[in-house]
């Protein structure tokens, strides 16, 4: 029995297996996946170990497969004193450095791999440690239920709650280069470790402790707002005030150690602060910062935008059968000290200037305190009521398949990463079908008359019109009063239109003189107005290279896959952008 406790971390490898299956089947596993904040993050690893630049010269000139490191670099490196200063904290890039080391090591002995840090082996690296630390998190956090006795079924369901019916799937697997599934792991490092110090206090808890805590401040300093939850982590105010005495009177050189640990951990980053700047502390956020004035409360956890509740509504449930059980149980102690930090974190958190955190699926900033809010909400298991355990356990298999759908909506540009709302939430509920990919990434142009080079109507019934299943050309111009100098050109298709589900479809080639093809896209027609029986008018914007198009032989295909569909007509507008 012993050593069969000691293999059950083959709960993770399942769970893990499960996500994999996932990735593969239904997501498509994509690279690169060192992405936007990711890449800064992450780019500590190839300055220190490859370029030997922590002032991060070399993005200047730069160009690697994936990237032209100036452009995609200019959102994360600020000029400090002159100096380029990484933003993010380097917590991250220490996690990742194992698998970074590897993946050099690897590329450094094969000729045919590029060592520059960049290439296809190193974004794979990344996403090997995001495997290997949500593996971590989610075996740390049983071990953590387990201590507080929590059966094992329940554990079961509770860590694919909180894989599958979360941001926490994202991020774990199109962006694993974001510090959050880090941050997920050592929360719960450190929460159980200070759980297992709270039952039997020994110094090597302490020590993991604070290497846990002191990883997640290296990682993203607000989370070192964990701290706030030790409280909870103990039975009563008593029992946590008796447990602080005895470390420091009793365990004064455990407590001593423990320190050092998180000082030395976080002291990592005004090193390279100094190095980089001869300061050990800059404020590499710039403008960025929390505005403590302006909390965005009710936003952050109910607005359609971003809302933690919205997008991830199994923890709100689990916070309200957290919050039933301990006042049933009239334990208004771990009610407290679980509700108030957590609304200080809140708080906080949506006290930043972005309070939405940009483009995210859901409030990805919480990932990092998952754990806390499952242990929290773990007690339901001891509710006599079967109802309510049966309607939860519905519940959270609803979630869980609304979690995957809307995962797959903002991997394949159905959510807009950014600006969704209530109207775009419901209009593509549990919606998957290709028609509705871009529906919400149209750009607004205002076009001016020196800028249009070509303005045409089509209007022949019988070309706009063929037959069901069919593939019909509807116009074909030769292109030769294109400025080749400009860079960009917008291609416009404004029509009226009449249908029921709008699978028709424009595709546009563009060839040159030798027949060779230059550009090729296909759009449907449901991408220009958003809704189903639709009448009206309906528009495609697409901007287009100029070298695509100039002296180009642009053709316009209609693709007719609905019955019931009619075009009245098309005016097809090119203007210089």
């Amino acid at each position: 029995m012993y050593y069969l406790k000691r293999l059950h971390f083959f709960q993770e490898i399942f769970i893990l297996f499960l996500f994999l299956i996932l990735i593969n089947n239904y997501y498509e596993n994509t690279r690169p996946v060192i992405l936007a904040d990711g890449k800064g993050y992450y780019e500590y690893l190839p300055a220190v170990f490859i370029y030997k630049d922590l002032n991060f010269a070399y993005t200047d000139t730069l160009i690697s497969r994936f990237y032209d490191h100036k452009a995609t670099s200019s959102g994360y490196l600020h000029l400090i004193k002159g100096n380029k200063i990484n933003k993010y904290f380097v917590g991250t890039a220490v996690s990742l450095m194992p698998f970074f080391l590897t993946a050099h090591l690897i590329a450094t002995q094969d000729s045919n791999i590029e060592a520059d840090g960049y290439s296809l082996i190193y974004q794979d690296f990344v996403f090997y440690a995001a495997l290997f630390y949500l593996f971590i998190g989610l075996l740390f956090l049983r071990k953590l239920l387990e201590i507080y006795r929590v059966p094992t079924g329940y554990i079961f369901v509770l860590q694919i709650v909180t894989l599958f019916s979360s941001s926490l799937m994202y991020y774990a697997s199109n962006l694993p280069s974001f510090s959050h599934v880090y941050s997920f792991a050592f929360v719960n490092l450190f929460l159980y470790f200070i759980s297992k110090y709270n039952i039997k206090p020994h110094k090597n808890e302490l020590y993991w402790a604070a290497f846990a805590l002191g990883m997640i401040i290296l990682i993203r300093p607000v989370n070192g707002l964990i701290i706030l939850f030790v409280p909870y982590i103990f039975d009563s105010w008593s029992t946590f005030i008796l447990t602080l005495k005895s470390i420091f009177t009793r365990n004064k050189l455990a407590l001593i150690i423990s320190t050092a640990i998180i000082l030395l951990l976080i002291s990592i980053q005004p090193v390279i602060w100094y190095l980089q700047t001869g300061n050990f502390y800059v404020n590499s956020y710039q403008e960025e910062r929390l505005i403590l004035t302006q909390p965005n409360i009710i936003k952050f956890l109910f607005s359609y935008q971003k809302g933690f509740f919205v997008y991830a509504p199994a923890f709100f449930i689990l916070i309200l059968l957290g919050v039933i059980t301990s006042a049933s149980k009239k334990n208004y102690w771990k009610l407290f000290s679980f509700l108030v930090p957590y609304l200080i974190v809140v708080y906080i958190l949506s006290s930043w200037w972005v309070w939405f955190y940009g483009a995210s699926y859901g409030s990805r900033v919480m990932i990092d305190y998952y754990g806390v809010i499952i242990l929290f909400g773990s007690s339901f298991y001891s509710i006599k009521t079967k109802f309510i355990k049966q309607a939860t356990f519905l519940l959270f298999g609803f979630f869980i398949y609304l979690a995957i759908v809307q995962t797959f909506q903002y991997k394949n540009f159905i959510m807009h990463w950014a600006r969704m709302n209530k109207e775009r939430y419901w209009q593509i509920f549990l919606k998957t079908e290709p028609q509705y990919k871009g529906l919400y990434w149209m750009n607004t142009y205002y076009l001016k008359a020196d800028q249009i080079v070509l303005d045409k109507t089509i209007s022949d019934q019988y070309i706009l019109n063929p037959e069901i299943n069919t593939t019909s050309l509807i116009d074909s111009t030769s292109l030769k009063n294109i400025d080749g100098e400009a860079s960009k050109h917008l291609l416009q298709l404004e029509y009226k239109v009449n249908f029921k589900q709008g699978l028709d479809q424009f595709m546009v080639i563009a060839d040159d003189t030798a027949g060779n093809n230059l550009y090729y896209t296909k759009k449907y027609l449901f991408n220009g107005v958003g809704k189903e029986d639709f009448e009206g008018t309906g528009l495609i914007s697409l901007e287009i290279k100029s070298n695509k198009l100039k002296d180009s032989l642009l053709k316009i295909y209609l693709i007719k896959n609905e019955k019931d569909a009619t075009i009245e007509s098309v005016r097809m507008r090119i203007a210089k952008l």
